[in-house]
């Protein structure tokens, strides 16, 4: 039996993306990582939030809050930064809490 061997091309990884060249590029695509990582615990905290006492509710969403405030965000950041809205809601419907429903209206408000 013969192999085929397809070569890979320089400048591409496994996700077909090419990698960050620069140093100053390599720190930012390590970062946005970071957040990612960061924003999908924070999704999974707020869409499991009646295991979680409402402070840390809070202070995730304040961190929301400040994150949608910043405006020079990539267009990943701002992706990450919606897919927050619909957990937000589900919270917003089941919480009786004045200080998180205001937080995940003020997120919402200046998302938008």
């Amino acid at each position: 039996s013969s192999m085929t061997i397809t070569p890979k091309f320089s400048g591409q990884s496994k996700t077909g993306y090419a990698p960050p060249k620069t140093k100053a590029s390599k720190l930012e695509h390590m970062k946005a990582m970071i957040l990612k990582y960061v924003m999908d615990k924070m999704k999974c905290i707020i869409e499991e939030h009646k295991e979680y006492k409402d402070r840390d509710i809070f202070l995730i969403l304040e961190f929301l809050v400040a994150m949608a405030v910043v405006e020079d965000h990539s267009d990943d950041v701002l992706y990450w930064l919606e897919d927050m809205v619909s957990p937000c809601l589900g919270v917003l419907q089941e919480t009786e809490s004045n200080a998180i429903i205001n937080q995940i209206k003020k997120f919402i408000h200046t998302l938008h």
